[in-house]
């Protein structure tokens, strides 16, 4: 009889998360669950939870998660889905450092300095001033450096870049799907020719599987394949069916002036990021490719991300991106500069 192998997800019920849950419970991982039972909280009603919080002064913070240590609870890998503040990883790592051989740390291209590389990789320089710097980037490198200093050569860390697929809850990518389907004339806020990365959230899964399994350890992007903006919105087109006209608006100061107020969670123009970052989604990934991690088709991401945003019964609030009221109304103002420029000239 084969004991099944044992793994704890700190989150594994929301986007990212979900999807790692899933894929070990296919290939029959013995799951444990540690969250706060709130984000999709009727998710995997037989997987063992510890309800709990990473917030160290929300109730119960860890404690239960401390019992269950002190009780006996050991795990083969620990997969940190949820870590952020670098003050409560410290804590979670100290906490489960008997409990565990490994750690896999899902981390963030943002760690690198801004701007970010055109063709970096795990090499690229870092921020150089974290402790003062208090933003989500700077955040998940503190808390990179927490788990090495507790785990060592039994930590692996996964930078991700701009995931896209079933569930996301960041809208940056459905936003595109969706509303190139709608037709019409779409704003697209870039050049043609400029380019960024996305990947499918299920092939970062796997090989945050595949690390779990075979015992991967050290720092590695997985940020997908590189494409052109063209590309990206005639895939979305093309896959769709849609009948729709790209207007392509490159002016970041127009786009920021006429953008609405107040803005939405992830902004009003999915993946476009002010000039001075560069090129967050850009950095490489020949580490990780090197291990097996191979990128599906964009369209296939295309066609399971309408399939699911088919499937939702409930209305959506869109957390990024903009309505049509407005995309209408930077339009005209875009057309209006265009005529008068082509007129003065």
């Amino acid at each position: 009889m084969t004991v099944a192998r044992r793994v704890l997800v700190l989150g594994g019920t929301n986007f990212v998360g979900r999807h790692i849950t899933d894929l070990f419970m296919e290939r029959e991982w013995d799951v444990t669950l540690f969250n706060r039972g709130v984000t999709n909280a009727d998710l995997y009603p037989d997987v063992p939870r510890i309800v709990g919080n990473r917030h160290l002064d929300v109730a119960p913070g860890l404690d239960n998660l401390a019992t269950a240590v002190a009780d006996g609870a050991t795990w083969d890998v620990v997969v940190d889905v949820t870590g952020y503040d670098p003050a409560e990883v410290a804590a979670t790592v100290r906490l489960l450092r008997p409990a565990t051989e490994r750690y896999i740390f899902i981390s963030t291209g943002a760690v690198y300095q801004i701007p970010f590389p055109t063709d970096g990789d795990e090499s690229t320089p870092v921020r150089t001033d974290p402790q003062r710097d208090g933003v989500y980037g700077a955040n998940k490198l503190l808390s990179e450096r927490a788990v090495r200093e507790t785990f060592g050569g039994a930590a692996l860390v996964v930078r991700l870049g701009l995931q896209c697929g079933p569930h996301d809850d960041t809208d940056r990518i459905t936003y595109w799907v969706d509303r190139i389907r709608r037709g019409g004339e779409v704003l697209v806020p870039a050049r043609p020719e400029w380019s960024f990365s996305t990947v499918d959230v299920r092939d970062t899964a796997w090989f945050v599987i595949q690390g779990a399994t075979r015992g991967f350890a050290g720092t590695y992007n997985t940020t997908g394949a590189v494409v052109t903006w063209r590309r990206w919105v005639e895939a979305c087109r093309d896959v769709a069916g849609s009948e729709c006209r790209f207007v392509w608006v490159d002016d970041w100061e127009f786009l920021e002036r006429h953008a609405p107020e107040p803005g939405r969670r992830f902004g009003a123009y999915p993946m476009r990021m002010p000039p001075e970052w560069g090129d967050w989604w850009s950095c490489r990934s020949d580490a990780a490719q090197q291990l097996g991690l191979v990128y599906r088709p964009l369209e296939e991401s295309i066609e399971d991300i309408l399939r699911w945003s088919d499937a939702r019964t409930e209305p959506h609030e869109w957390v990024t991106g903009l309505d049509a009221k407005d995309e209408q109304r930077i339009l005209a103002a875009w057309s209006a500069r265009t005529i008068q420029g082509v007129a003065e000239s």
